[in-house]
């Protein structure tokens, strides 16, 4: 941001681009700088600007004279403000106090023109850079940052910068401090000259005329470097905005870094530049860093931007990464010094390509066919002399290119009927079939006849137009006659070459033929073999189709037979799933009947109880051996897993329920007074039950097989005192 009025800068740019004594003086100061630090190396450079430091503060120490502190007091009482703004630029190593009297500790240079009063005191510190910043706002400690972009009264700027644009002829103004050029952490040589050389030649006029002082620098400089200064001072000040250095600006830091004489830039800047080309994508930004060294007069990285220019010229093409913006670029005399840095490396076997490749031939071609308008005679002998092959694009491209520039007589740039009257006056006399271009041609010319065929299939009409202009030509009749004739010649020769050949295959194909013969005829046998035998096929495959359906017809009813009998078996197979599931059903029923007697059993009061009811069911169970016959009989012809009320030692009938044998038992109390009448009762219900059941146990006991496993365990019926179980044995 620019903080100079509109009428302001009109009128400092007219008094500047009036006095054109001054504009040249700055121009042919600024071109000898420039002069001087092109064309140097690194080392060179630092050393010469050491040695012009050390002269300059020599001369600083010889010739500038001491401090008058009386005459710059007496000055400093009438200008506080003024003397204030320039004691904390001019001066900054001196620190400001926070006194508010009149005798404030403050040292300021000799050769300002105002100063605040001050004692004889000048032993205060050096301040740091954070400290100068604190200074420029009153002594405030803030976040903000000295910057050339804020606002000059609030900076507190000492000092202007003119850009001057030579292209354009205007400049541009920049409000800087001369601390932060001069003496920062990334000061200028340039400024520290021009600073002192400004104190020098102030010291006689201070007192003469103070307002004839000028504190402004003009610099002229090129037209691209103008846009950079921004970029230039955000570096020097070390601010945030500062861009990063990229390919499109590291040159042109490089030219201001040079031309202000700043070495951290420098370094920087060329840092940047070698890393760049070293790595791979350094081969992109090859045609940037050209044009920006040729535009800034930078010879020494040019030097080494066209040797990397020769090692990656032919990989790139070769990789299919185009090269023609930077081909377009290259001056003819910068391409000549590419090549011969490839013949270099090739010579000293540094090189990994060959000038004798077909890439080699497509980089010449590539660059003549851009520069066709460009080149000179002389630059295209040069430049094609090197060409070892040539294949028929390459060929066909140079020799419309080389007949451009003929004319008679002519050896120089195109246009050349001013050159033949200037070699006519002057007697010159140039035949073409001597000259270097024609044997050029002729080589050309031996390429396209070798490949002739190859030819018809490039654009005819670029091939007739050729021809026509070495017909119209007298002294390229012979070039075209020589072409005809050497593609006759190869043709011939190819003609006769097929036509041996073909007399070649012709008696190889006769034995061909025979046996060719042969073997159709032996087709033609298998052939009718295939044909019978495909007969015979079809024949047998209708026999046997007959006859397996027969055979199915006769299966069909034995199949129909055998599915009603597993039909029927399915059926009884059900019918007996269903028999199973009901005699299941009646076996759980019964299952719950026993479990209810045996616990009407386990609650008798008595044993005497117990042998009295067991009589009542002896009785019950002569009186049931009817019954237990038809039982019998019924569960023989019943399948052997349906249930049946059958007990080992005694027959219980269906209604003989728990509730009987309990009422019976109550019905008879009176047993319980004899012990020896219901011992014998029970002896007598054992053998009775006993007796009864032993003629029946051999019929039921394949029936209820699986209700006597148990009938055996102590476990549920313990043994009496004569080693018996009880007479009643439910499971």
């Amino acid at each position: 941001m620019l903080f100079a009025s509109e009428t302001e800068l009109n009128l400092r740019s007219e008094s500047f681009l009036t006095d054109e004594r001054l504009l040249q003086e700055e121009m042919e100061y600024g071109g000898q700088l420039q002069r001087s630090h092109h064309s140097r190396s690194r080392y060179e450079h630092e050393q010469q600007q050491q040695q012009q430091q050390h002269q300059q503060q020599l001369y600083y120490e010889h010739n500038v004279p001491c401090d008058d502190d009386e005459y710059y007091g007496n000055i400093a009482q009438n200008t506080i403000v003024r003397a204030q703004h320039d004691q904390y630029y001019n001066d900054p190593h001196l620190l400001q106090t926070n006194n508010t009297s009149n005798n404030i500790m403050i040292g300021s240079n000799r050769n300002d023109e105002y100063y605040l009063p001050f004692n004889n005191d000048f032993s205060a510190p050096a301040t740091t850079d954070n400290q100068l910043y604190n200074n420029i706002t009153g002594g405030e400690t803030t976040n903000r940052k000295l910057c050339w972009r804020s606002d000059p009264a609030e900076s507190l700027s000492d000092w202007k910068l003119n850009v001057f644009n030579r292209s354009t002829k205007t400049f541009e103004i920049y409000h800087v401090h001369r601390v932060v050029l001069a003496v920062g952490p990334r000061g200028c040589e340039y400024f520290r000259d021009v600073f002192r050389q400004a104190e020098i030649g102030t010291t006689a006029t201070a007192t003469a005329a103070p307002s004839a002082i000028s504190r402004t620098t003009r610099v002229p400089l090129i037209a691209e470097s103008c846009k950079l200064v921004g970029c230039f001072l955000d570096y020097v000040y070390g601010n945030d905005r500062f861009e990063t250095i990229t390919s499109e600006n590291a040159l042109g830091m490089c030219y201001l870094a040079d031309y202000f004489r700043n070495h951290s830039l420098w370094d920087l800047a060329t840092d940047f530049i070698e890393d760049d080309l070293e790595g791979g994508a350094g081969r992109e930004h090859l045609c940037q860093y050209y044009t920006d060294s040729v535009y800034y007069d930078q010879h020494e990285f040019l030097d080494h931007i066209l040797a990397v220019c020769s090692v990656n010229l032919m990989p790139m093409l070769e990789e299919g990464v185009s090269c023609t913006k930077l081909l377009e670029e290259l001056t003819p005399h910068h391409f000549l010094q590419v090549l011969g840095k490839m013949e270099q490396k090739q010579q000293g076997g540094n090189a990994s390509f060959s000038l004798s490749s077909l890439s080699f031939s497509r980089v010449v071609t590539e660059y003549c066919r851009v520069h066709r308008n460009e080149l000179s005679m002389e630059s295209f002998d040069h430049i094609t002399s090197r060409l070892v092959i040539l294949d028929l694009s390459s060929a066909l491209t140079l020799l419309e290119t080389s007949l451009e520039y003929y004319d008679s007589g002519s050896y120089g740039m195109k246009g050349g009927g001013e050159n033949r009257t200037n070699n006519a006056a002057k007697g010159v006399t140039v035949t073409c079939s001597d000259s270097s271009l024609v044997l050029f041609q002729q080589r050309c010319i031996e390429t396209l006849s070798e490949n002739w065929e190859e030819l018809l299939d490039l654009d005819q009409h670029r091939v007739t137009r050729i021809m026509r202009t070495l017909a119209l030509r007298e002294d390229h009749r012979n070039i075209l006659v020589d072409w005809f004739q050497r593609t006759l010649t190869r043709a011939s020769n190819e003609v006769l070459a097929s036509r041996q050949e073909t007399k070649k295959a012709q008696q190889q194909m006769r034995p061909l033929e025979d046996r060719c013969r042969v073997m159709a005829k032996e087709v033609e046998a298998a052939e009718k073999e295939t044909a019978v035998s495909q007969s015979n096929h079809t024949v047998t495959k209708s026999e046997m189709k007959t006859q397996i359906s027969s055979w199915m017809r006769k299966n069909e009813g034995t199949n129909q037979q055998r599915q009603a009998e597993q039909q029927q078996w399915e059926h009884e197979r059900l019918q007996w799933e269903t028999e199973r599931r009901q005699w299941k059903r009646e076996r759980s029923r019964l299952k719950r009947e026993l479990r209810a007697v045996r616990q009407a059993l386990t609650l008798q009061p008595s044993a005497v109880a117990a042998a009295a009811t067991n009589r009542d069911c002896c009785e019950d169970n002569c009186n049931y051996a009817s019954n237990t016959r038809e039982l019998t009989t019924t569960a023989a012809d019943s399948r052997r897993d349906r249930p049946c009320a059958v007990i080992p030692n005694a027959v219980i009938p269906n209604d003989c329920g728990s509730s009987r044998l309990l009422g019976h038992s109550r019905s008879s109390p009176h047993i319980l007074d004899d012990s020896r009448s219901s011992s014998r009762l029970l002896d007598d219900s054992r053998s009775c039950v006993t007796d009864s059941s032993s003629s029946e146990h051999n019929s039921f006991s394949d029936v209820a097989d699986e209700f006597g496993r148990r009938r055996d365990s102590h476990e549920a019926f313990p043994l009496n005192n004569n080693g018996m179980s009880p007479p009643f044995r439910i499971f």
